[in-house]
């Protein structure tokens, strides 16, 4: 690598630009899940998130069930919502109560303005961040020692449950690159030389 050039995360969909999404989404009129089949791209979510990230609203609101409240074979009202939630009660606890799905009930709380949707985080992939010249320098060092590289192209490492604060370092290294849902994950391992199970963080 020259040291000149920045280093960017690979990309396999960079071939995704707004213009070419404008042209097939909005002027061509074909959905996320037919771009995403006729570009062979594994889901239509990443045809999605590459919008949004675009700027590229959708082409036509949500479609809702107009006869959803007459084929709804329960009732619940915004009062007895509100109550539940001041009980403290799940979506599954309410869910039973009524006698219908997790989803269904969700579907009607937010219909009657109890429950607001998170929006979905668009740096999940963070397909468009730059490397700092720290973190570049960083992964480059690690992979030499505690770090590899998975069979799908992610960067992993492993250390033990007394390194917890360690791999928290490196946590923090790479936090901007990271999904907002990432957690450290914690496991255990048999050792088969002395029959001890270690714990560990990856």
């Amino acid at each position: 690598m020259k040291n000149n050039t920045v280093f960017r995360i690979g990309d396999p969909y960079s071939f995704l630009t707004k213009e070419l999404l404008i042209k097939d989404y909005l002027e061509n009129g074909l959905t996320d899940n037919q771009i995403a089949k006729k570009y062979n791209i594994g889901s239509k979510a990443t045809v999605w998130r590459r919008r949004k990230f675009h700027g590229i609203s959708n082409s036509c609101q949500n479609k809702s069930n107009k006869h959803a409240q007459k084929n709804r074979k329960f009732s619940v009202s915004k009062e007895q919502a509100l109550e539940w939630q001041s009980q403290g009660k799940t979506y599954e606890e309410m869910s039973t109560i009524v006698g219908c799905s997790k989803m269904v009930l969700y579907r009607r709380l937010k219909e009657l303005g109890v429950v607001t949707e998170c929006k979905q985080a668009m740096n999940k992939l963070k397909w468009h961040e730059e490397l700092t010249e720290l973190q570049t320098k960083f992964l480059l060092g690690d992979l030499l020692g505690d770090g590899n590289i998975t069979p799908w192209g992610m960067y992993q490492c492993n250390h033990s449950y007394k390194q917890k604060s360690f791999i928290q370092y490196k946590q923090e290294m790479l936090f901007n690159l990271l999904s907002p849902s990432f957690r450290l994950k914690e496991s255990s391992v048999n050792n088969l030389q002395n029959g001890k199970k270690y714990r560990k963080y990856y």
